[in-house]
């Protein structure tokens, strides 16, 4: 039956090469735990950049100063840093990138039809550029012959003139189109403040510029909206106009604190100096991806990291890029004094943007602090390529190491394929052995199989000889006094002389003697093997047990001479004493049996190099043949001529390798190097 490949050894040594995969997750685990080293670098290189710009800038006495003071805060407006002049259009398409950053004023925040507006502002070499939008249900417009400054819809500009008094300047139009301030009281009439008054669809937008000679520093707006001539008309102002102190102070982005910036920047770092109130006064440098061409490429793999690491898009919505006022934790500490880095979101929520804040001190405290930013998009391209490299190196690992293994997996089958048709082959239907198996050369493990099944082979091929030759033998010392028995009483069947009669008795009782004493036999070796099972062990002199039983063997056996051999010290074993006793019987029968008349035996204890103990028993006389020295102790194998009128089962010695067994050793029998006679031996461990 054939065998599916899912359940052969090659599927299986596949598998087992899927253990290779834990390269790239010990890879992933390993990126991850970069990254977050990789980061906290990044985190002290931007504090401390941070802390040296904050450093120097709390060193310079160029910076520009907002007025403070806690009774009378002054109001700030803040003017954007325009990279090319507007054209004053009314439209809005010029200011598309600052339109969240507009600010709005009311007059009233319960009155619906209150005046309200919003502003932003704009600097460009020096002009202030201004985009009010109001908000207005009805537009109203002065007539041209009426002299009233306040007769319609108007907006006044307060500006700080050169004698530090406030210039006043109104805006207003009989229809939209071009419009241009009327100097008011202390107002310059040159330069000129012009501008583009356009309807919308909720009021109108006002976008004017003002010339950076009448700027200098302090504007106040105020947006009167007139409903009817029947109404008073409602005002919302950015500050106060009565009073110099009173006009807000405009914070922009000044050149200095820009200078100082850009000598510290670095690629796709954006550097911010912001004051004690918040408002961005310095700024160098944008935040960019950083992705490199190289994460652009497509493919499954690509598509596969993006989704364990996954990366923003080239365009980043960077939500803070024109942001006038900051706000954050890492800002609020800075301001309090401590220097902290925060790690925040960007617009598009995939960008991490790290913010590292520290504080610009001078000398009434802390006077602003230090902004530095920069994505980690860099260190995420670094990561997503590390486990780029990492993936590809396991695919490549996979591949060749899968191979190899499939290879290697298909040469072992082949070998166990070859070897198990061999043993196939060795052995018929039925059992039997047809011929010995071919000897593996080979040193692994296969070889060690196949010479296993090799021996077991020869083993099972020399046990079938020795049942053949058992039933054989068995056979034999059974027919012997069957015909014992049949002739004596066919023969008393037939004789009626009462002598012969009881001759013929004699032997039949022989005959069944010699039937029970093999029976008898038979069961002493049963009931030895079991007795093994019981047999309790004890510490006992192996010295004294010889000397007792030579002196016992020289009554039993009086016609042979019985020597010892004894070291002077005991020899203590831990054995069952009748066991031993048992087997010291057995050798020595076999001894008498087989020694040259006149010559004597030799009991010996001898202790081996290795711990065991050797129990010998030595006699002069035929020796054994080379054939049989190694198969002396199996059971029913006997080398006495088979013309004995004695019965020898071959058991006497085989119950002696049983014991040997038990007490954890073996039982050998040798020729003497003389040649001239046999020592049997039983070789015990001394602590089994």
């Amino acid at each position: 039956m054939g065998r599916r490949f899912y359940q052969g050894l090659r599927f299986k040594l596949l598998l087992v090469s899927l253990t290779l995969l834990a390269i790239p997750w010990a890879g992933y685990r390993y990126v991850i735990e970069t990254e977050s080293f990789l980061r906290a670098s990044q985190e002290e290189v931007l504090l401390g950049r941070a802390e040296l710009i904050a450093n120097l800038l709390s060193q310079s006495s160029n910076l520009p100063t907002i007025p403070a003071d806690s009774q009378n805060p002054v109001s700030i407006l803040y003017a954007h840093r325009l990279t090319q002049p507007i054209l004053l259009d009314g439209y809005t398409d010029d200011w598309r990138t600052l339109l969240e950053q507009k600010r709005y004023f009311r007059s009233s925040e319960t009155d619906p039809k209150a005046a309200a507006f919003s502003l932003l502002m704009g600097i460009y070499e020096g002009d202030l550029y201004l985009m009010l939008q109001a908000k207005d249900e009805t537009v109203i417009y002065p007539s041209p012959t009426d002299n009233r400054i306040d007769a319609g819809d108007h907006l006044r500009i307060a500006l700080i003139s050169d004698d530090g008094e406030i210039a006043y300047f109104q805006v207003s139009t009989a229809a939209p189109g071009w419009v241009t301030a009327e100097p008011l009281a202390g107002a310059p009439h040159q330069p000129l403040i012009r501008g583009e008054w356009q309807e919308t669809k909720t009021g109108y937008n006002l976008e004017l510029r003002i010339p950076h000679r009448l700027f200098k520093q302090r504007l106040s707006l105020a947006l009167s909206d007139r409903d009817g001539e029947a109404t008073a008309a409602t005002t919302a102002s950015t500050s106060g106009l009565m009073h110099p102190e009173s006009l807000a102070f405009v914070v922009t982005s000044y050149e200095d604190v820009e200078t100082v910036l850009a000598g510290f920047a670095y690629q796709e770092s954006r550097i911010r100096v912001i004051n004690r109130q918040q408002w961005v006064t310095g700024q160098y440098g944008r935040l960019v991806p950083g992705r490199t061409p190289n994460t652009q490429q497509k493919g499954l793999l690509t598509g596969i990291l993006n989704l364990i690491l996954p990366l923003p898009d080239s365009d980043f919505l960077d939500d803070q890029e024109y942001a006038a006022r900051l706000d954050g934790p890492e800002i609020r500490q800075a301001l309090l004094g401590n220097p902290t880095v925060h790690r925040r979101r960007a617009g598009d929520v995939s960008t991490v943007v790290l913010s590292a804040a520290y504080p610009i001190k001078g000398d009434r405290g802390v006077t602003g602090a230090v902004v530095m930013e920069q994505t980690t998009q860099r260190i995420l391209t670094m990561q997503q390529q590390a486990l780029k490299g990492i993936f590809q190196i396991t695919l490549i690992l996979f591949l060749i190491t899968g191979g190899l293994l499939l290879g290697f997996a298909t040469l072992l089958t082949g070998r166990i394929r070859r070897l198990h048709n061999r043993v196939e082959d060795a052995v018929s239907p039925d059992g039997h052995i047809l011929h010995p198996l071919r000897h593996e050369k080979t040193a692994d493990e296969i070889g060690d199989l196949g010479r296993s099944f090799s021996s077991v082979l020869e083993r099972l091929q020399e046990y079938n000889r020795y049942l053949e030759a058992m039933a054989s033998r068995l056979s034999h010392e059974f027919r012997t006094p069957l015909a014992m028995v049949k002739s004596s009483l066919e023969n008393l069947q037939h004789d009626e002389d009462p002598t012969a009669r009881t001759r013929y008795l004699s032997r039949a009782t022989e005959g069944i003697d010699r039937l029970t004493l093999i029976l008898d036999r038979m069961r002493e070796a049963t009931r030895l093997e079991q007795t093994l099972q019981q047999a309790e062990k004890s510490p006992l002199d192996l010295v004294e047990l010889v000397r007792a039983m030579r002196n016992n063997y020289a009554v039993t056996y009086p016609e042979v001479t019985i020597k010892t051999r004894l070291p002077d010290n005991p020899v203590v074993i831990k054995a069952a004493p009748e066991l031993i006793v048992q087997a010291l019987d057995k050798l020595v029968s076999n001894a008498v049996d087989f020694h040259l008349s006149g010559t004597p035996l030799t009991l010996a204890v001898t202790q081996e190099t290795d711990g065991s103990v050797r129990l010998s028993v030595i006699n002069l006389g035929p020796p054994l043949p080379e054939t049989m020295q190694h198969h002396l102790f199996d059971s029913m194998v006997s080398v006495r001529p088979h013309t004995s009128d004695l019965t020898h089962l071959g058991l006497g010695l085989y119950l002696v390798r049983l014991i040997g067994e038990f007490h954890q050793g073996c039982a050998s029998a040798e020729n003497l190097k003389s040649g001239d006679g046999v020592s049997v031996s039983l070789v015990l461990a001394a602590n089994p």
